[in-house]
């Protein structure tokens, strides 16, 4: 289940890939067509998605306009619905009611004014504030350096949970953690190689005087465990 559902033409590809990218970089799990998985079927997947999200933004243009499946989706649940237009197409009729996000100006920035609307809107839809994820997360963690060497602990609080344990004649040691859900990972280009979010962190922190564990990742979780051993090993 995540967040947001997206709605849009297929000639709208693009745009909803920027609108899904700048939401998922505001820490929300989003939903769209390219999400379907190998063999599955499409019209179960829409429907079940749809259903279940929380969430659903429609873009609005000249090609949604005209697609059945889009006002069928769009019709589903008023109160879930958040219509944007991306390129000043005039919206049907039928949802003048509701307010609408101009996005045919936006640039694809997601701090743009106009995106940021759209992240309002969303963020008091699902009763959640946004945070920002992952862009600018090296230069954080190399302004917090002394921090993470002498305070010992550090949170990284992009899903991630970063365990700092240390001893004062060891190196700190970082235990990254994450879901292996690949719907909550934040970073686009980790997801396409297969990776989770602690994978990046642990790049990140790959030129700091740290030891990184990556937590393992498996259909078991075994968090408690992992720290454990990871306090006893500095224990030894």
């Amino acid at each position: 289940m995540a967040d947001i559902f997206i709605s849009h033409a297929k000639g709208d590809l693009d745009v909803a890939q920027r609108v899904a990218h700048g939401l998922e970089q505001h820490g929300w799990s989003v939903w769209w067509d390219p999400r379907l998985a190998g063999g599955e079927s499409w019209d179960a997947a829409v429907e079940r998605e749809l259903a279940s999200a929380n969430c659903v933004v429609v873009l609005w243009s000249g090609n949604s306009v005209k697609s059945t499946w889009v006002r069928n989706e769009a019709r589903q649940d008023r109160d879930r619905l958040i219509p944007a237009t991306i390129d000043g197409t005039r919206w049907p009729l039928e949802f003048d009611d509701l307010q609408t996000v101009n996005l045919a100006a936006w640039n694809g920035d997601p701090g743009a004014p106009e995106f940021q609307q759209l992240v309002g809107t969303v963020s008091r839809m699902l009763h959640r504030s946004p945070v920002t994820v992952l862009p600018s997360l090296r230069s954080h963690v190399r302004q917090y350096r002394r921090a993470i060497l002498f305070a010992g602990a550090t949170v990284l609080a992009f899903s991630v949970v970063g365990v700092v344990y240390t001893e004062p004649w060891a190196r700190p040691r970082v235990l990254s953690m994450d879901s292996p859900l690949p719907d909550v990972v934040y970073d686009h280009d980790a997801a396409t190689k297969g990776q989770i979010n602690a994978t990046a962190i642990a790049d990140i922190l790959r030129d700091l005087p740290v030891d990184v564990v990556k937590e393992s990742t498996d259909l078991e979780w075994r968090r408690e465990a992992d720290i454990a051993r990871m306090k006893g090993a500095a224990n030894r």
